[in-house]
């Protein structure tokens, strides 16, 4: 375990740009997570003084600091803990429930139309699509 917290500090950060925020969230997760499991558990869910020690707290948030821009950091540069700070973030970026509703609707529109060319596409190559074909490669 140690050998793997060891690999994971090792690597660098993606930098969150603005636009990769989804991809941004999964690297930091196992980043802090390669800290420590209760720095991730601090960070996402928050911990009072007596179950985390102040040193994880610290470096989870340095970790967040050394990732992101100049914009970013703008968004958080007031924020005190990193709970508070990954809270920040998530919302800005993901928004609430319902501008995450909104997200999902627009994905599973934009996958419908895709997959609606390709059947279509393969009606004028002759072969039929139907909701069971299954496709192989």
């Amino acid at each position: 375990m140690e050998h793997m917290k060891e690999l994971i500090a090792m690597q660098k950060p993606i930098l969150l740009d603005g636009g990769n925020f989804g991809n941004w969230k999964v690297h930091m997760r196992h980043a802090i997570r390669g800290i420590d499991e209760e720095a991730l558990v601090a960070v996402v869910n928050g911990l009072s003084e007596p179950t985390m020690i102040e040193e994880k707290k610290k470096k989870a948030i340095s970790t967040i600091f050394s990732a992101i821009d100049i914009d970013q950091f703008k968004i958080i540069q007031g924020c005190e803990s990193a709970k508070v700070v990954w809270g920040t973030l998530v919302n800005y970026f993901e928004g609430d429930t319902n501008v995450k509703r909104t997200c999902f609707d627009h994905v599973e529109t934009n996958f419908t139309a895709k997959l609606n060319t390709i059947a279509n596409e393969a009606v004028v190559l002759g072969k039929r699509m139907t909701k069971t074909t299954k496709i192989s490669c």
